[in-house]
Formats: structure tokens, C-alpha cells, sequence
């Protein structure tokens, strides 16, 4: 055996070759775990050796091959990264054959080889609508991330948040949409990222409220108001007696009498309506409805005044739903005055009226649209309940707020990166991902949250496609989009407590990055933390930030302020335990925003 060795030692000194020890590097743990099955087309393959590897000699083939690139290694030298060129193939089964050796030219021991299978082609179809009495419900073919499922409309309304239920395929939203057409955009993803067609979803509300009776009105053209417009053919509701040479007329929501010259003094008048009359959905007056009055015996010669309007004159950047009303000194005929009450510019905006108790009070609404410069007025035809007409007409403007679309906040890559937490934070800009989660070895254990850091304020009054304006009033949407690059874990657990987002308003420096993460964000509304889906995939997520974005600008103290989203994950900085479990999200993020200018 003696003479063997050194026959060994003398062969390998002629020949230059240096001696190769035993005992070479094993892999620990490989992402997809061995025999995995459902994995995503989308992964990427890690690889933790038990030891530093010389990285030029580590490679991954995988067959059928896959084009993969070079990997990505953490600092110790000790785990890769391998991404493909492309999606896999869904539904094969892959093998995988790890190659490589360590600085002292020790080759990997074992067997070691990686196998599993990709996941069948998912269905991701357009979900289906249901109306009920519990509000709006979403129905999927799948089941969905939850927390990355969001959805508008035109019309624009607050749809809130959803309660999921049949392994979150469905989603119902408690506040019913008023009645009217609607065309709805729902964006999100399903378990493995793969994202919802953009199509938009039409549908309608049907009309069932009951209409009712609100009001009465007696005067010169005697009228009944009621809860919602009516239909045409509720003109033949409509019965005065006795006689007075009414036509009826439906007017929106009033139906009246409408006749020429005052009625005859000291006279006793019904007014009836009977169950003809019907809202524009066909929905009739459940009961018949009747009022009485009388005439005075001597006229009313006074000339009715204005003693209140609004919007101010001239005012700018109102909403769209900025209601007219004006209010007078005595009850006001509801007919004439509505005839009078008209928006003269822009054109095609006709107007919706309502009325106080005591008819000394007249409201009009319009659907303006954002930039509408508003010219309305209030003719002399405006009578009072004795036939008088206004003493002087009035003209007013006011301008709607603009809207701003299309706008992109982009990370700043110089200041977006990771915190990291060992013992206290330490902010590291990154320059190329965002790593959160838990990073731990036989020696150490790391807590990684992640900073988002958007330049946010623009200066002006002007839209702008790369910030928010110093001026703007409202912001309408706000969408995070950001692309989920690598993971690790084994097994892969981060998702069981996904990722938290919320608002910092801070401007970030080197004095105070290591003490702004430990506290809780400002904003204690519910929607200002978000959870961001993640799963094993690569992919890009996106998410609704809207409430973060807006607390953020109205916390805004000037044009240059930033906007700083923080993102960690309570279950991996919850472990007892040291466990590698982290998400690494690419640093290039984008928040589409839309906001309301004056």
C-alpha cells in the first residue's frame, strides 16, 4: 500500500498535475426541490452547495435543454441563480445535471441532479359578473392571488375590497353599483402569475327601486315631484281639479301642470297623480298620490330675488359632480324655474333638479367632464308660486378640474435597494434588486425589508407624464408595477405571509435611513397597507396603491418630495428560527398614476 502511494505522489510531481484531495463540495438544497411537480414555466433554479465553488466550473444542463445564463451568486460564493432565456414547457418533465468544483479543485460528491415537472397550461379566462342584493360578484376559473385582484369603472365609483370565498374564486364587493351600464376593467393574477386578459367586462344594473313621491308644489303650474325622471308616458298620470286648462308635462323627475296666466283667486284645487306614472326603468308609483290647495284671495305682486348661489363665480378646479343651487326668498314655481335654470356652455350637458321642502331652494346637477369651463344661468322666466318673475337674471362660470393620465413614477435605482437588519437596520442601495425576506446561514441571520424610492413632486400646473404635479388635487388610481426576479427557500414559504407594503413620508438621507423602518407608517387607514402576491414565479406584479399614493400627497410638503414605499414580510421576520426564505424584486419599479389637476 506504501509502495502504491508513492508511486501515486511520484506520477503526479512528473506530470505537473497537482493533487486532487477527496471529500469534495455536495449540494444542500436545490429550487425546484428534487421530483417537484406544478412547477412554474417561469422559474429560475437555485443551487446552495455545501461550500464556496469556483463559479467558472458550475453549470446547469438541463434535459430537453433549456438555454440558461451564467447564474447569479450571492456574496458567500456558495448559492446560484440559473435563469432560462424563456418560459419552459409546460407539462414536462426536466432533468438537470449539476456540474462543478470548488477553489481546491474537489468535484461535486453525490448524485447531483435536479427532476421535476412543469404545470400544465392554466386557464385564465375573463371572469363572469353576478348582481345580487350583497353587491357585485366576480367569479374565476381559478383561483386567484388574492391580494393582486383589483378593478374600475366607467362609470368612476368606490368599489372597495372584496371578500373572497370558494378557494378565492370568487369575489363579491358589499356596496351594490347604482343602477345604469357599466364597463369594468379587472386586473390580477393567478397563483402563478400568470395575468388577467385587459378586456373590458360589460355589463347593467337593472333599475327595481320603487319611485316614489318627494314633494308637491301649488302655484301657477301645480306639480308633484318625485324620486327618480320619469317616464314620458307619465304625463297621463296627471288629473287637476277642477278644470284648470292644464297640459301635463313630465320635466325629469316633476311632473306639473303646465298652463297660461295665473289660476282664479280663493279657489280649491286637487292635484292627482294615479299609478301611471312610471320611472324610466317602468317602475310604477306603488299608490296613488293627491294634494290639495287654494288660491289666495289677493295676488302676490312681489318679485321673487336671488339670495344664494352656487359654486362661486369664476371658481376653478371643482369636481365633476358640483351641483348649481340656488336659493330664492319665497317658495318658487318648480316648473318655470327649472326652464329657466339652464347650462349654457359647454353644450349637451343637460341638468337634473331637485328641490328643498320648502321649494325655496333649487339643485342641478350635470355629467361635466373633466376641463369643462361652465357657463349656467338662471333666466327671468323663473316664477314665483303667484306667477311673478324673477327680478334679475343671473349668469355664473366655474371650471372642472383637468385629469392627467398617462403618468409614470420610475424608482430611482440610485436610492431603491434593501435594509437590512442583524441587529439594527442598515440601508444599502442596491443599484439592481430589492431582496426582502429572511437570509440566514449556520452563522448568521438577516432580516431584509425593502425601500422603494420614487421621485414624486413635479413643479407647475401642468400635466406631467414623469410626476405628480405640486398643484394636483386628487389622485384617481395609482397601480405599482414591479417585477418579481428571483426567490429562495426550501420550501418556498414566503407566501404565507406574501409581501406588506406601506407609506414613508420621509425624504431619505444618510442620516436617518437606519431608524425610518422600524416604526409604523403614518397612515392608519386599512388601504394603506398592501400585500403584494408572491409565489415562486417569476413574473411581473402589479398592484393598487392608490390610498398610499394619495395619503403621500397630501403629506407632501413641497414640489421635490419623494415618495417612499417600505416592503417586508411578517411571517419570514416572525421565525424563531434561522431559515433562508426571501423574494428578490428588481429595483426598476413603476407606479402608473392618475391625478386631478385644477
Amino acid at each position: 500500500m506504501l509502495l502504491r502511494l508513492g508511486a501515486l505522489l511520484l506520477l503526479a510531481a512528473c506530470s505537473g498535475s497537482p493533487l486532487i484531495p477527496s471529500g469534495g463540495p455536495r449540494v444542500v438544497s436545490t429550487t425546484p426541490a428534487a421530483q417537484s411537480t406544478d412547477v412554474s414555466p417561469t422559474t429560475s433554479f437555485i443551487v446552495e452547495f455545501s461550500t464556496v465553488m469556483d463559479k467558472a466550473t458550475v453549470k446547469l444542463t438541463l434535459t430537453p435543454l433549456v438555454e440558461l445564463d451564467l447564474g447569479t451568486w450571492n456574496g458567500a460564493g456558495t448559492v446560484v441563480t440559473f435563469t432560462a432565456a424563456q418560459p419552459l414547457r409546460s407539462g414536462v418533465s426536466f432533468t438537470g445535471k449539476i456540474a462543478g468544483s470548488d477553489p481546491q479543485l474537489r468535484v461535486l460528491q453525490g448524485d447531483p441532479t435536479l427532476a421535476f415537472t412543469t404545470a400544465e397550461p392554466r386557464e385564465n379566462t375573463w371572469p363572469t359578473v353576478e348582481l345580487g342584493d350583497a353587491g357585485l360578484t366576480l367569479v374565476f376559473s381559478e383561483r386567484m392571488a388574492s391580494d393582486s385582484v383589483f378593478l374600475s369603472s366607467t362609470p368612476d365609483r368606490p368599489w372597495g375590497e372584496p371578500t373572497w370565498s370558494s378557494g378565492d374564486t370568487v369575489a363579491t364587493f358589499v356596496a351594490p353599483p347604482a343602477a345604469g351600464a357599466y364597463q369594468l376593467t379587472v386586473s390580477g393574477d393567478d397563483l402563478a402569475g400568470n395575468a388577467l386578459p385587459s378586456d373590458p367586462l360589460s355589463f347593467t344594473v337593472p333599475d327595481v327601486t320603487p319611485l316614489q313621491v318627494v314633494g308637491a308644489s301649488p302655484g301657477v303650474h301645480p306639480a308633484v315631484s318625485f324620486s327618480k325622471s320619469l317616464h314620458p308616458s307619465s304625463a297621463a298620470a296627471l288629473s287637476v281639479s277642477p278644470d284648470a286648462g292644464c297640459t301635463p308635462r313630465v320635466d325629469g323627475a316633476l311632473l306639473a301642470c303646465a298652463r297660461e296666466g295665473p289660476l282664479p283667486p280663493s279657489t280649491t284645487f286637487t292635484v292627482a297623480v294615479s299609478t301611471l306614472a312610471r320611472d324610466l326603468a317602468m317602475n310604477p308609483l306603488a299608490a296613488p298620490f293627491s294634494f290639495t290647495f287654494t288660491t289666495p284671495a289677493a295676488p302676490d305682486v312681489t318679485a321673487p330675488r336671488v339670495l344664494s348661489r352656487s359654486p362661486a363665480d369664476a371658481g376653478t378646479g371643482l369636481a365633476r359632480s358640483t351641483p348649481i343651487v340656488v336659493g330664492f326668498d319665497e317658495p318658487m314655481d318648480r316648473l318655470s324655474t327649472q326652464a329657466a335654470l339652464t347650462v349654457l356652455s359647454p353644450p349637451g350637458r343637460p341638468l337634473v333638479y331637485s328641490w328643498d321642502d320648502a321649494g325655496t331652494h333649487v339643485t342641478a346637477t350635470a355629467a361635466f367632464e373633466h376641463g369643462d369651463a361652465v357657463t349656467w344661468a338662471l333666466g327671468p322666466g323663473a316664477l314665483d308660486l303667484a306667477g311673478q318673475a324673477l327680478d334679475a337674471g343671473i349668469t355664473h362660470t366655474f371650471t372642472v378640474r383637468k385629469l392627467c393620465t398617462g403618468a409614470e413614477l420610475r424608482s430611482d435605482s440610485s436610492r431603491t435597494g434593501t435594509v437590512s437588519r442583524s441587529t439594527s437596520f442598515l440601508y444599502e442601495p442596491t443599484g439592481t434588486r430589492v431582496r426582502v425576506g429572511r437570509e440566514s446561514d449556520a452563522s448568521s441571520d438577516t432580516v431584509s425589508r425593502g425601500l422603494f424610492v420614487f421621485p414624486f413632486g413635479k413643479a407647475g400646473s401642468t400635466c406631467s407624464a414623469t410626476g405628480v404635479a405640486g398643484t394636483a388635487l386628487e389622485v384617481k388610481q395609482a397601480t405599482l408595477r414591479v417585477r418579481q426576479v428571483a426567490v429562495t427557500g426550501a420550501p418556498f414559504a414566503l407566501g404565507r405571509g406574501a409581501l406588506e407594503l406601506d407609506w414613508l413620508p420621509y425624504a431619505l438621507s444618510n442620516d436617518d435611513a437606519n431608524v425610518v423602518f422600524e416604526g409604523a407608517s403614518p397612515c392608519t387607514l386599512p388601504a394603506c397597507r398592501r400585500t403584494l402576491a408572491t409565489t415562486a414565479a417569476i413574473v411581473e406584479r402589479r398592484l393598487d396603491v392608490t390610498s398610499l399614493v394619495r395619503e403621500a400627497m397630501r403629506a407632501r410638503t413641497g414640489a421635490g418630495d419623494l415618495l417612499t414605499l417600505r416592503v417586508w414580510n411578517p411571517y419570514t421576520e416572525g421565525l424563531s428560527t434561522r431559515s433562508a426564505d426571501w423574494v428578490e424584486l428588481d429595483d426598476e419599479a413603476v407606479i402608473d398614476v392618475t391625478y386631478e389637476l385644477p
